[in-house]
């Protein structure tokens, strides 16, 4: 499992900076931040990868 970041908005003179968060395919609760290859690939229309075993409601449902 990869480690995800969690950027808090940065807020500067001219506004404030936000991260994009990334929803679990399964539930949608956000994982945190998307990675580099998540952006890309929804800018080209790709399917994002599954992220289900990162989520703890869905890795959770998985061990029932």
């Amino acid at each position: 499992m990869t480690s995800r970041t969690d950027t808090p908005p940065r807020r500067h003179a001219d506004g404030t900076t936000y991260r994009i968060k990334r929803p679990c395919n399964g539930c949608g609760q956000k994982l945190r931040d998307a990675n580099e290859a998540e952006i890309l690939a929804v800018v080209e229309g790709r399917t994002l990868p599954d992220v289900r075993h990162e989520c703890p409601n869905c890795r959770s449902q998985e061990t029932r």
